[in-house]
């Protein structure tokens, strides 16, 4: 019975000492690195505490006078009307006057101005064609060999019918 195998139990017996499940070797292994990784998580663990710090000190500001003051001034806000006075009136059904209605202007018709100049597809833009990202008369920009963007089609027209049918 002595040539048996030995089982896993006695294996695993045989290669960790009781109650340590790393090798000696191993520990050998990983003790020149100890030192050097303690220090490198103490400098991450105090760079991410010092950041939260600044950060929750900074937010702690008592002086405002250095933020710009993004509302309209005073007379301006005291004709507007703000939401809660519409919400009231509407509760109450109150239409608003047309005079205070804002005159809307109506839309220019046609094209003008810079978006005349401007040409409606991307292939009919002459720096692109001069540095080959269009092939002419495909109507594809950016990727040689693509099909037409109208008419996409399917994988086998892109390919001859000439040939052995590959699986």
């Amino acid at each position: 019975m002595a040539n048996r195998p030995p089982t896993l139990q006695e294996a695993s017996e045989s290669y960790y000492l009781k109650g340590i499940h790393e090798s000696p070797a191993l520990k050998r292994a990983r003790t020149p690195y100890q030192l050097k990784n303690v220090l490198t998580g103490a400098a991450i663990f105090s760079f991410i505490i010092g950041v939260y710090y600044y950060s929750i000190s900074a937010v702690k500001q008592d002086d405002f006078s250095d933020v710009v003051d993004l509302l309209p001034p005073p007379e301006e806000r005291a004709v507007m009307r703000s939401i809660e006075d519409e919400l009231r009136d509407k509760e109450l059904g109150v239409a608003i006057a047309v005079g205070e209605l804002p005159a809307v202007l109506p839309p220019a018709s046609g094209s003008s101005g810079v978006i005349a100049w401007l040409p409606k597809r991307l292939d009919k833009i002459e720096w692109l064609q001069r540095r080959g990202w269009v092939e002419t008369g495909k109507g594809n920009v950016l990727v040689w060999g693509a099909p037409n963007v109208n008419n996409i089609g399917s994988m086998r027209d892109s390919f001859g019918s000439t040939g052995a049918r590959r699986v």
